[in-house]
């Protein structure tokens, strides 16, 4: 997977990684675009890959230079599975394992979620598609993660699939999209 810097607008020595090295997760990134930020944002992916302190990635990039132009001064990226992987159909691999899904939900996940989703101004929900094979756990998931973000409002970009609760993934987003409340049913 490709590393890219930040855009030019990230205070990238202000950047926050939460993350456990020797067990491949990465909790949250914090990405902040002023000093004292007070407009933040908190993004739901489906799982980390190569964004940290010094690199960014595509999506990273992608997610940051759309709340930067929606008048965010911050935006933390969090994820459905703390599992760091650049390829998502990995997860699939991972949880035939006996504890393979708690592996890839990662073991503080939950909780950086709850403190993230408070600290907030919007909360947007951004995970896409389930890997092809991997529909029961990521729908028990996404199930899981509203109930932590429940009763805070929440949005998403442009659409969700019709195909289930899947909004559409960060990494795709155009600058022209709105967000849009998420309505849970």
């Amino acid at each position: 997977m490709a590393k890219y810097d930040y855009p030019p607008f990230v205070l990238k020595s202000l950047i926050q990684c939460e993350e456990d090295v020797a067990e491949n997760y990465r909790y949250s990134l914090t990405i902040p675009f002023s000093r004292i930020p007070k407009n933040k944002v908190f993004v739901i992916l489906k799982n980390p890959s190569v964004a940290a302190t010094k690199d960014s990635d595509h999506t990273a990039n992608r997610v940051a230079n759309y709340c930067f132009r929606k008048g965010f001064d911050q935006v933390t990226l969090m994820n459905l599975f703390a599992y760091r992987t650049p390829n998502a159909d990995d997860l699939v691999e991972l949880c035939k394992n006996k504890g393979g899904e708690q592996r890839i939900k990662g073991i503080r996940n939950d909780e950086f979620i709850r403190q993230a989703a408070g600290e907030a101004s919007k909360i947007i929900l951004a995970w896409g598609t389930a890997p092809k094979g991997f529909e029961r756990i990521y729908i028990r998931r996404i199930k899981d993660v509203l109930r932590l973000l429940n009763p805070l409002p929440i949005t998403y970009v442009d659409r969700v699939s019709e195909k289930g609760p899947y909004p559409l993934h960060g990494q795709v987003w155009g600058y022209e999209m709105e967000m849009k409340d998420w309505k849970l049913a």
